[in-house]
């Protein structure tokens, strides 16, 4: 089951909201406290969440607070109607933070399921998991890489050494640095590479996939979010790169006698 964008998960918020506050029955107290649950889970946006919204933990306690707002059901309406398009509003505006609705829907959208499900799995994690959403991270770009050229029609370096494999999957797209000319666009490529084999480090030194001293430093919110906002912006990059090889568009970082990706 594809995952519901930010803004279609705000939407149905709202359209429980106006139900629960019409006297609907589309809507229970148990779906608002879901909807709600999920919206606070999203750390980018929960403090942007209007304060009743926040305060609201229960249905009951929406009801009550619904109805000493307003008495009527128009005033209800257009009272929600207002909170929520200024939410939407602002997301529009200013995004949702480091991991952006573009990145999550190109791999939440992804036409190869392990994409999917190893982006879904690192993102979940990358709230309450710190250690394992480090460790997770690199199987996104893992998944990507292999998806990428298979469908290139070519045999993925199977024996676990994800720097090779991205090497051979950026070779593959013209995006090894030593296929560029321009000092900036090598500069850049190379630091994707780097970005790789730095996740590889990261991995080891904060992750859960081996045991570790006891004097060790714990991994906080914001080493886990660092490797899955680079990997997913990473994949996001590999995947419209191949997406615009498929379509003959224009690519990013052109080189003098072809574009990005152009084989």
């Amino acid at each position: 089951m594809t995952e519901l964008r930010i803004d279609e998960r705000i939407q149905n918020m709202e359209k429980c909201c106006l139900s629960l506050a019409t006297g609907g029955k589309d809507y229970s107290y148990e779906a608002y406290e879901s909807a709600r649950e999920d919206l606070m889970s999203e750390s980018a946006i929960a403090k942007s969440l209007p304060d009743w919204l926040i305060n609201c933990r229960y249905g009951s306690q929406f009801w009550t607070f619904i109805k000493e707002n307003n008495s009527t059901y128009q005033g209800r309406r257009e009272f929600l109607r207002a909170e929520f398009s200024s939410l939407l509003d602002h997301i529009e505006r200013f995004g949702i933070g480091p991991t952006s609705l573009s990145i999550r829907d190109q791999l939440t959208e992804c036409t190869s399921d392990s994409v999917h499900e190893a982006w879904q799995k690192c993102y979940e994690r990358r709230n309450r998991d710190f250690e394992g959403a480090i460790t997770s991270a690199r199987t996104p770009i893992e998944s990507t890489c292999k998806h990428i050229l298979e469908n290139l029609g070519e045999i993925p370096d199977d024996n676990g050494d994800l720097p090779r494999l991205y090497k051979q999957t950026a070779k593959a797209m013209n995006l090894s640095p030593d296929q560029h000319h321009e000092q900036i666009f090598k500069q850049i490529l190379s630091g994707c590479g780097t970005v790789v084999e730095g996740l590889g480090s990261l991995r080891n030194k904060f992750g859960d996939a081996h045991g570790q001293g006891s004097n060790r430093m714990k991994p906080t919110k914001r080493h886990a979010e660092l490797a899955v906002n680079l990997a997913g912006s990473l994949c996001s990059f590999l995947i419209a790169t191949y997406e615009e090889n498929c379509k003959g568009k224009s690519k990013m970082f052109p080189t003098p006698n072809s574009s990005i990706g152009n084989r």
